[in-house]
């Protein structure tokens, strides 16, 4: 009987030592894949004033070419938080789709005060040196009836909601 266990001990033993050989738990994988964000501003004013306050914040970024050879900057997403800031500074906050505008006098007034006497509750916010009005979503069908409102281009939008074609603003 000594043979027979002499063949199993050396198969049971080889089997510990290529099992203890085996790691159980890898570490993870080294290798992260970067996450990037890239945007485009219609207005190239616009496009240059951003493009100079990520440089004087020293946020790192990258030019490219899109499609139709415009131009768009694109930064790292670790370093969002400090665009972000940027954008606020040069811009600040970002206006509600569909929920807000800014009307020439005598309009931008008299549709305040029509919002006002209608007891329709807005806000007013500073963008880029201009007053907007901005109001609640629910309450766009009563804002949509002032006799100057343009329907034609609110209306699509508040009906439709999307978010902004990607890297477009």
């Amino acid at each position: 009987m000594i043979p027979f266990r002499l063949p199993r001990a050396i198969a049971i033993l080889a089997l510990a030592l290529f099992l203890a050989a085996c790691d159980l738990n890898p570490p993870p994988a080294s290798k992260k894949t970067a996450t990037f964000h890239s945007i485009s501003y219609a207005d190239a004013e616009k496009q240059r004033r951003f493009k100079e306050g990520l440089k004087q914040a020293n946020v790192p970024h990258e030019l490219f070419t899109g499609t139709g050879g415009k131009e768009y900057v694109k930064w790292r997403d670790e370093d969002s938080a400090a665009v972000r800031a940027v954008e606020v500074s040069l811009f600040g906050e970002p206006l509600p789709l569909g929920r807000s505008i800014h009307f020439g006098q005598p309009y931008h007034a008299q549709f305040k005060k029509w919002l006002k006497d209608g007891g329709i509750a807005f806000k007013t916010q500073m963008s880029e040196g201009k007053e907007y009005v901005v109001w609640e979503a629910a309450d766009y069908p009563r804002v949509s009836q002032w006799k100057h409102f343009p329907r034609e281009i609110y209306g699509k939008a508040f009906e439709e909601p999307t978010s902004p074609a990607a890297g477009s603003r």
